[in-house]
């Protein structure tokens, strides 16, 4: 199976928390995205046989939440969330019956391969203090809603750095 770059970059070589089964086929039932009208997400893969929680990323209001992977990463709602669930049956429809709708669905993936390039760019070309000040500046939300385990995950620090760089901000 073709793993996303965002994906291959996160878990690396650490063994998947599931074992080594194909991923469930793409069916016209898989759920592929969720649009965010109120409230905020994380999305995180679990990993090795302690089932190490790594965060890809962290969605807001008027987003379209992709899961970086089908069958290994998992949404989870902070806090009260009001979302629309969409399957990938729903999404094929839509863009045939609704020819008009590919050039916001362009969008939508244009927007999500950003969100996704900008992830890589901090995680790889970034150090922890780079990586805090970025999302401090990007997504301040994140500071308010996520626990202080799953921001240090997504950084890529430890929790006391993130405690310790919270205080001398």
């Amino acid at each position: 199976m073709h793993l996303s770059p965002l994906f291959s970059v996160l878990v690396g070589t650490l063994p998947p928390a599931k074992s080594n089964e194909p991923s469930p086929p793409l069916t016209s039932n898989t759920l592929v995205c969720s649009f965010i009208e109120k409230g905020h997400a994380i999305e995180y893969i679990e990993v090795g046989p302690e089932r190490k929680r790594v965060v890809a990323l962290f969605f807001g209001p008027d987003e379209f939440a992709i899961r970086c992977h089908l069958g290994y990463s998992k949404l989870e709602a902070l806090g009260n969330v009001r979302s629309n669930l969409f399957t990938h049956g729903q999404v094929m429809h839509m863009l045939r019956k609704f020819p008009e709708s590919r050039v916001y669905y362009r969008e939508l993936r244009r927007r999500y391969q950003e969100k996704v390039e900008d992830r890589i760019h901090t995680l790889t070309a970034l150090t922890g203090p780079e990586r805090f000040a970025h999302l401090k500046k990007c997504q301040p939300w994140v500071f308010k809603y996520a626990d202080i385990e799953d921001i240090a995950s997504y950084l890529g620090i430890s929790v006391e750095m993130v405690k310790s760089l919270q205080r001398s901000r």
